[in-house]
Order: structure tokens, then C-alpha cells, then sequence
């Protein structure tokens, strides 16, 4: 059975779904999505070594963003979506200080409550990501284990990339992005508050042009 070298990871198997190999020598094991291309023409040098090269995206993490074939950019989201966490956490100081005249310590526990919700939803903000790579448009998200994850739309589903320009976006440069589903809107992306949106629309059609009508869509199927 053939290795398949990616970076410094050696597995020993391309077509299973849990794979094990070495890490700098040492045993791991890695759980992953079946491999979206895996070809005996495909090559792959690396420290020296030429073996059959296997693509794949390992689930959950940001790394396998590097570990890809990505061919596009990545879109973070704005400070502007930090806003509204901020302005409602403010609030909730204000009622929990009022909440102190009747009993202290219910003031402090309402207090850190929210001061606790309104940290995870910035660190959740802040995991927001939407990129491109050969497959399509995908949007990475989730602070906890249980919420880590991606979802998003191939290239051969895209209908189309569009931003909501106003006054306060082009002010801002935070624009909503949204990538239409050919077939369903239920599955269409819609992201507010992204930086650079424009960019990131105009990214994501120039690639839907270029890289999946006039190429191959065998490698992307």
C-alpha cells in the first residue's frame, strides 16, 4: 500500500476513513473525510521523497487549511460585528448594578453571567472564517469542541457572489456577503459584517469563472 506524504505527516493509507502513520517518528492516528482526489500520476516531493499524493480536508481544524490544495483567499470578520455583544453587555452592567441595591450578590452573578456570554460570542465571532480552496466556498466556524466545524457550497452549486453596499459599509469596509445556491436558497451562504466583503465577492465569482466553468470539475466532484 502506497504512503501518502502530506507536509511532515506520513499515512500509510489513502482510502480509509481513519487512517494511521507517523508524526516526526512518533505514532498518531487521524480521523478524516474520504480523499476528493487520489491518483497514481499524482506526485509529491517533499524532504526528499517522491510518493503518491493524496487531498483531503481533515475535519474541525484550521490547519487543514494549509494542508490543501487552496487556491483562494481567506475573510475575516469585521470590527464592526464586535459592536453589538459590547453594546448589550453594557446594558446588562447596568441593569446588574442595579440588581446590587436589592442583593449584592445577585448583581455580581447577573454581572459575570453576562460578561461570560458576551466573551464567547466575541471569541466565536472572532473563529468566523470564509475561504476558498479548490472544492468551493466554505465558511469555518465554533470556539468548543462540539461546535467546531464547516459547511459551505462547491463550486458546481454557486450560482453567483453579491454584497450589501451602504453608506456605513463602504464607511466601514464591512460588508454582508452572500454566495447563492443554484438550487436551494435553504443552503446559501449569508455572512454579515465581513471585512472586506466586496473583495470577497468579487474573489469568489472571478474563481467561480475561472476555476470551475472553464476546468475540470472531475477533481472537484
Amino acid at each position: 500500500m502506497a504512503d501518502c506524504l502530506i507536509g511532515s505527516v506520513s499515512f500509510e493509507s489513502c482510502d480509509a476513513i481513519a487512517v494511521t502513520g507517523t508524526v516526526n517518528g512518533m505514532g498518531a492516528a487521524y480521523r478524516r473525510r474520504p480523499p476528493i482526489a487520489a491518483s497514481p500520476s499524482m506526485l509529491i516531493k517533499a524532504d526528499g521523497i517522491v510518493t503518491v499524493g493524496c487531498y483531503f480536508k481533515e475535519e474541525n481544524t484550521m490547519e487543514s487549511l494549509q494542508q490543501s490544495n487552496e487556491i483562494g483567499e481567506r475573510f475575516t470578520m469585521s470590527w464592526t460585528a464586535y459592536v453589538r455583544p459590547i453594546i448589550v453587555f453594557l446594558v446588562m452592567v447596568v441593569v446588574g448594578l442595579a440588581l446590587t441595591g436589592i442583593r449584592d450578590w445577585l448583581g455580581a452573578i447577573f454581572i459575570l453571567f453576562w460578561l461570560a456570554f458576551c466573551v464567547v460570542q466575541i471569541l466565536t465571532i472572532r473563529s468566523i472564517v470564509l475561504y476558498t480552496d479548490a472544492e468551493g466556498v466554505w465558511v469555518y466556524r465554533g470556539i468548543f469542541p462540539w461546535s467546531k466545524g464547516m459547511f459551505g457550497i462547491k463550486w458546481r452549486d454557486i450560482e453567483d457572489a453579491t454584497f450589501t453596499q451602504n453608506f456605513l459599509s463602504w464607511l466601514f469596509k464591512s460588508y454582508t456577503v452572500r454566495v447563492g445556491h443554484r438550487f436551494t436558497k435553504a443552503s446559501e451562504i449569508v455572512l454579515p459584517h465581513i471585512r472586506r466583503g466586496h473583495d470577497a465577492a468579487m474573489h469568489i465569482n472571478e474563481l467561480h469563472r475561472h476555476t470551475y466553468t472553464a476546468g475540470p470539475t472531475e477533481s472537484m466532484a
